[in-house]
């Protein structure tokens, strides 16, 4: 693929620019959600091979390193790998953040992602140098540290996440508040009976 625009990465740790992916959600740029595909689509057996298309049912996000991006972009980044961020569980991941380190030197190294969250089968994409690197994920449901993907390969983060709280409407409150002063109004008056019986 020609060499378009590159803009500093700050994914990594380096500082190294990486070309700008074409068809993200709001344009083209080094990093975001990857607009015209989820895990529905075929092409997720490639990312994360498993029997289901969400993968194994306790895997709430992976990682995924692809050398050639023909089959999303048309054509491969020279000297770069994609990796993908994938919600492969059914809460919406939050408070992520993402650190390559090409020197692996530092596996602590995160950096916000550009995205507030990523919702159920979205996939996040950035280009990467194309040798060894640590990669480090962090987000509301748990961490990788320190960890290597080898081409073509990926890595999941598994776990037992609740769904998303759904916030009860002030009237169910209200209702609990006045069950709860009733069944205490019955009790008092229930005492007060058997005391005068005594």
């Amino acid at each position: 693929m020609s060499a378009g625009p590159t803009a500093l990465n700050p994914l990594i740790s380096t500082g190294i620019s990486t070309p700008f992916l074409p068809d993200l959600e709001g344009g083209a740029g080094i990093s975001g959600i990857f607009a015209p595909f989820d895990l529905t689509d075929p092409l997720a057996n490639r990312l994360f091979p498993f029997d289901t298309p969400f993968g194994p049912g306790s895997a709430v996000a992976g990682l995924s390193r692809v050398t050639d991006e023909t089959p999303f972009f048309g054509g491969s980044f020279e000297d770069f790998d994609l990796l993908v961020l994938a919600n492969l569980g059914e809460t919406t991941l939050r408070d992520l953040q993402l650190g390559i380190d090409p020197t692996e030197t530092d596996p602590n190294f995160l950096a916000p992602l550009s995205i507030a969250s990523l919702r159920t089968s979205e996939l996040f994409m950035t280009l990467i140098p194309a040798d060894g690197t640590f990669f480090n994920f962090s987000s509301n449901i748990g961490s990788i540290s320190g960890e290597r993907i080898a081409d073509n390969s990926s890595i999941t983060l598994f776990g037992k996440v609740p769904p998303d709280p759904i916030p009860l409407p002030g009237a169910a409150w209200l209702f609990a508040s006045a069950l709860m002063g009733t069944a205490w109004t019955k009790r008092s008056r229930r005492n007060k009976t058997c005391a005068h019986e005594f």
